[in-house]
């Protein structure tokens, strides 16, 4: 079985509770039928695989999509049960297990953040029935979007808007980037992107950067690729919020990061349009929800230190004051 596991923040302290939220791909009506079993069965099954007391994990609620599980363990988050989690995303005593979502992420919120009907992998060759993959681009209200090829992508969820409505008002908004640390993604889901004072092009005022190019969003800087063991293997992970940007709300700018300025970051975008900068107006209000929706999040995973991939050799022509950060991520 091949699980994808999200961390978000997980306290260590044995006296916490951990959530965690579990997709399966067996449809709700199935699971429903019987409920009582298929929950229990859950239940023994996570904690045996955990070595855990089965009266310390509850589950909190069912939900369609196709069937999504919230839990919670109650009291019992030790070392132990984190490294499994956090290292360990292959558990076989479970079945047909799409995603897991453990640490603090959206479980107190009430409602269900994830999407899975819109969950995509993006293949790299156009040979393949079960992955998405387009050459070119496609028209997004007026820009290109081109295929986020080796990326996999787990829908986000927007309040309140069915696809109809989702289409009719962000249909001709811009796709976007933003990278992150994994760490930042609890706040992200809960309040959208805040606002930044820092950044080359802010002039004093708060501003949100983001990029038609999730290649450029990939480098260390903003994306800082952080790593698990999985299979005896050290397994490379970065995350990207894929987004939808009022199209009149960009300032449109070169790249930051490069030494030398003859390096082509990629293929699709010049280096002089590929920094997208969006100023909040208000400057008491930093979260700029009414131009930018986060819809996905974007996950790629490497056996190796994702520098080594073709796409990312530009990294190595970073100007001086970003050498850190390229080193930060190989020494945790």
């Amino acid at each position: 079985m091949n699980n994808s596991l999200i961390s978000g923040y997980i306290n260590p302290s044995s006296e916490n509770d951990l959530p965690i939220k579990i997709e399966f791909s067996t449809e709700f009506d199935e699971w429903n039928k019987n409920l009582s079993s298929n929950n229990q069965n859950l239940c023994d099954s996570l904690c045996k695989h955990l070595n855990i007391p089965s009266k310390h994990f509850k589950i909190l609620k069912i939900e369609r999509g196709s069937t999504i599980v919230t839990g919670i363990f109650q009291s019992f988050c030790d070392e132990s049960v984190i490294r499994q989690l956090k290292e360990n995303s292959n558990i076989d005593s479970l079945k047909d297990v799409r995603l897991i979502l453990s640490g603090e992420f959206d479980l107190d919120t009430g409602a269900a953040i994830m999407n899975p009907r819109w969950n995509r992998i993006y293949s790299i060759k156009s040979n393949t029935t079960s992955e998405t993959y387009w050459s070119g681009s496609l028209n997004r209200g007026g820009k290109p979007y081109f295929c986020p090829k080796g990326w996999k992508r787990y829908s986000i969820k927007i309040p309140d808007k069915t696809q109809e409505e989702f289409d009719r008002e962000y249909g001709q908004w811009h796709v976007a980037y933003h990278g992150t640390k994994s760490i930042n993604a609890k706040n992200i889901l809960l309040t959208g992107l805040l606002a930044s004072t820092s950044g080359v092009y802010n002039k004093e005022r708060a501003c949100v950067y983001l990029s038609p190019s999730i290649e450029y969003c990939a480098h260390p800087l903003y994306a800082e690729p952080w790593s698990k063991v999985e299979n005896d293997r050290k397994t490379y992970i970065q995350m990207i919020f894929q987004c939808r940007v009022k199209p009149s709300a960009i300032e449109i700018h070169g790249e930051t990061v490069l030494k030398s300025k003859s390096i082509r970051i990629d293929k699709n975008f010049r280096n002089e349009v590929i920094e997208w900068v969006i100023p909040v107006t208000d400057s008491q209000d930093k979260c700029i929800n009414n131009i930018i929706v986060c819809y996905g999040i974007m996950l790629r995973k490497c056996n190796f230190d994702p520098d080594q991939l073709p796409q990312s050799q530009w990294w190595k022509y970073s100007h001086d004051g970003l050498k850190q950060c390229l080193e930060n991520y190989k020494h945790e």
